[in-house]
């Protein structure tokens, strides 16, 4: 499996290499194996032997339904962040046809680095105090962005005054409800429909919705990047405080 897709990578890359460089695909490697997605780290290398040049890269390929809106999702999302200043690796390439590796991909910069889970499991108390307070603004710095950037039409996030995200977010719990018939929830799901006008949102924000210490990457250099974008939305920043 590993093989084949380090195979049509490497297709891929010499399909779209529009000068007369030579170009190869090597140590591709999975980092893991995802209900969402599936990532490979690789290096690329490029040029004449004697000046050759590597790039450590970053595949998310993109399985199951709506893989396509997922990839572009996270693609676009991913790259405004970055344009306005916010930590994140940068995305090279979106990749829609199937053909090339049988999914949608993006390829994007990797980060040398461990995750915040693990630099707070083997930090001192006053670094762990260091780490949360950054854990914490990081979010803090993502909330104050700009939504309307993220919004190709804005008035779809507006729809329904200070009630709209709650209501959107009730409704999308019944469609898991009513799709994967978990009964068992409906009472619930009733009783936050009854308590919802007690939660307007007066705010929003660009939210990552997956936001855990797992999902920070402290690179060597000491300077923290946020990944895994796939459920970037906007909606109340409460949302992903509840999430964390």
């Amino acid at each position: 499996m590993k093989d084949d897709i380090q195979n049509r990578l490497q297709s891929f890359y010499e399909k779209k290499n529009t000068s007369n460089e030579s170009v190869e695909i090597i140590d591709l490697a999975q980092i893991s194996d995802g209900w969402e997605n599936e990532v490979y780290s690789f290096t690329i290398e490029r040029g004449e032997a004697a000046k050759r040049r590597h790039e450590d890269l970053i595949l998310r390929i993109y399985p199951g339904d709506g893989a396509s809106e997922k990839a572009e999702k996270e693609f676009s999302g991913m790259k405004k962040i970055h344009e306005l200043g916010f930590p994140v690796p940068e995305v090279f390439i979106l990749e829609l046809d199937e053909s090339h590796l049988g999914r949608p991909f993006v390829i994007m910069e990797k980060i040398d680095g461990q995750s915040l889970r693990a630099e707070i499991g083997r930090a001192s108390h006053e670094k762990r105090q260091e780490l949360g307070a950054l854990f914490c603004k990081m979010l803090v710095d993502l909330h104050a962005l700009d939504w309307r950037l993220f919004a190709s039409d804005p008035s779809v996030y507006e729809a329904g005054g200070v009630y709209g995200v709650v209501n959107r977010m009730l409704d999308m719990v019944q469609g898991y409800i009513d799709r994967f018939q978990m009964d068992g929830f409906i009472p619930v799901l009733d009783w936050l429909k009854e308590h919802s006008q007690e939660v307007p949102c007066e705010r929003l924000s660009v939210i990552h919705f997956d936001y855990h210490p797992h999902n920070v990457l402290i690179r060597d250099d000491g300077k923290a990047f946020v990944i895994d974008w796939t459920s970037i939305d906007v909606a109340d920043f409460r949302l992903d405080l509840a999430w964390t």
